[in-house]
C-alpha cells in the first residue's frame, strides 16, 4: 500500500466468517482500506462504532450475581453503507461454490 500509494496490495484469508465483534469489521477495514478510512475521518474503532453501530444499554449479571447496567454495542447502523463498503474488501465462497 505505502510502495502504490492506493489500498492495495493486502491479503486476508479465513475459514470462519466475520461474527465474533463488531470490531472484526474495523480491523479489516483498517489493514484493507486505510486511506478510505482516512478520507472518511475515521481515526479510531470508536470513530467507526459511533458512524456504524448503536450503543444501547442493558442489565446483566455480573461474576458476584449482582445485576448491573452495562452500555455496549450491539446492532449495526447504515447497513446497507457498511455493506457496500464491505463488499469492496471481500470476496467469499461457501462449500457449495467449491
Amino acid at each position: 500500500q505505502r510502495r502504490t500509494g492506493r489500498d492495495l496490495g493486502a491479503t486476508f484469508l479465513s475459514g470462519t466468517v466475520v461474527v465474533n465483534a463488531l470490531t472484526e469489521l474495523y480491523e479489516m477495514f483498517k489493514y484493507l482500506r486505510p486511506q478510505e478510512l482516512q478520507r472518511q475521518r475515521i481515526s479510531c474503532v470508536y470513530a467507526w462504532a459511533a458512524i456504524f453501530t448503536k450503543k444501547t444499554a442493558d442489565y446483566e449479571l455480573n461474576v458476584t450475581g449482582s445485576v448491573k447496567r452495562k452500555e455496549r454495542f450491539r446492532n449495526y447502523i447504515k447497513v446497507p453503507e457498511l455493506a457496500m463498503f464491505l463488499r469492496e474488501i471481500t470476496d467469499y465462497r461457501t462449500a457449495d461454490m467449491i
